[in-house]
């Protein structure tokens, strides 16, 4: 059996709706964003979705997503996806996932990392900015 090898990110995305179509699985990205503007801190955002394009992978994988506030390197949240055994005829194929995610608290202005690890080996990451802004005065 060959070696576990590390895929490769292609593109890592945040949307506010991701939709599949049935027989192709073709995936349709609504709204991608990579910055919240909010009047208060901590800000509430959700549900929201990541996408994520790989390739190299193959066998029984487990998908990591940590979300952590970079000044502070505070983790916030995160999830495990276990995929199915993709057989390695498939290796070299663009294989990806539009991921939901729960509405979250965001507790600090500032960026922060949807990071995304396979078997444990970090491969990619996207940066989310979350940017208070003034009240409107009347």
């Amino acid at each position: 059996m060959a070696e576990q090898s590390i895929p490769f990110v292609t593109a890592i995305l945040l949307c506010d709706a991701a939709i599949t179509e049935a027989g192709s699985d073709k995936k349709t990205l609504v709204g991608i964003f990579d910055r919240i503007f909010t009047r208060s801190i901590p800000a509430d955002h959700g549900p929201f979705w990541l996408y994520a394009k790989m390739t190299d992978m193959y066998g029984s994988n487990s998908i990591r997503i940590e979300i952590v506030h970079l000044k502070t390197e505070k983790k916030i949240a995160g999830l495990i996806i276990e995929t199915t055994d993709i057989p390695d005829s498939m290796r070299l194929q663009q294989l990806d996932w539009a991921i939901p995610l729960p509405r979250l608290k965001f507790p600090l202005e500032g960026e922060y990392e949807f990071q995304i690890y396979v078997n444990d080996v970090f491969i990619g990451r996207t940066v989310l900015i979350v940017q208070k802004v003034a009240e409107r005065k009347q």
